[in-house]
């Protein structure tokens, strides 16, 4: 059984984005409402409490508990923030999967694997580009395996 999480690459490049997008929001609010002070003031300590939220405690939960799973027969997803969630899917009734590699994938790890089956899809997201690889190995071998059979 192969386990994998979320890149922890990926967390570190979401954080500081949002960091960098509240301090641009909050620099412009800053330069185009000082006529208006006490809605910069709201506009300000809504953005930094909303960035504050998500960097320290919202992205770090969910990359914690979220894990991929592959066994012989299925592909499991866990994960949740407020409530766990788990999907399973058989590799028999998967059709095909999609791989979206995004530009400078190895400093962010924004990858993610999206497996279509019948009926339904599972989205593996925040891969590492050597987890992508690893993932799309073991999908198309189960494929592979699922055209023979038949």
């Amino acid at each position: 059984m192969k386990r994998i999480r979320p890149s922890v690459g990926a967390l570190y490049f979401l954080q500081i984005f949002l960091a960098l997008l509240a301090f641009g929001i909050s620099l412009i609010s800053v330069l185009y409402l000082r006529r208006f002070r006490l809605l910069m003031y709201i506009i300000v300590g809504v953005v930094c409490s909303l960035a504050f939220l998500f960097d320290l405690i919202l992205l770090p939960l969910y990359f914690s508990r979220t894990l991929y799973s592959f066994d012989k027969n299925a592909i499991s997803k866990k994960g949740g923030l407020f409530y766990n969630k788990k999907q399973l899917m058989k590799f028999s009734s998967v059709q095909y999967y999609t791989t979206v590699k995004t530009p400078l994938s190895e400093l962010t790890s924004l990858n993610f694997v999206i497996i279509h089956a019948l009926g339904g899809r599972v989205v593996l997201n925040y891969l590492s580009a050597k987890e992508l690889s690893a993932v799309e190995n073991i999908l198309s071998e189960n494929l592979k395996g699922n055209e023979v059979e038949q």
